[in-house]
């Protein structure tokens, strides 16, 4: 568990709580809370990363092997960790590592090779 308080305006504060759960493969839900630990609706701080932000931007998402390949993610499995020395947060898709290892190699060439990375800008994390 990741606890950090995040800058509002006014020289105020909220609490942003990552859990990840290794079961086998790194999973985290990412929450956000009042100093008084009153939720806060997440829709409003955050997007949160899905897989089509982890799929490259030139794929033919038409082509046979890219479906075959997109028919083994059946979850959603993201790692996110806030980096300790400034106000980033970081995105890693882990489904891959859920797959077998062929089903990898499959699905390896229409992934990125690096985390969405989301900067804490005026009371909200956005990814550029």
């Amino acid at each position: 568990m990741e606890i950090r308080f995040l800058p509002l305006i006014n020289n105020t504060l909220i609490v942003c709580v990552i859990t990840t759960v290794y079961a086998p493969i790194a999973d985290s839900r990412v929450e956000f809370f009042s100093t008084e630990w009153q939720p806060l609706p997440s829709i409003a701080l955050w997007t949160p990363a899905h897989t089509n932000l982890f799929i490259k931007a030139n794929i033919d998402r038409s082509s046979n092997d890219f479906q075959e390949a997109m028919s083994y993610i059946d979850m959603e499995l993201v790692h996110c960790r806030l980096n300790p020395d400034n106000l980033i947060l970081e995105a890693r898709f882990t489904t891959p590592d859920y797959l077998s290892r062929k089903e990898r190699e499959k699905i390896k060439p229409f992934l990125k090779d690096t985390s969405i990375v989301y900067h804490w800008v005026a009371g909200q994390f956005v990814n550029n």
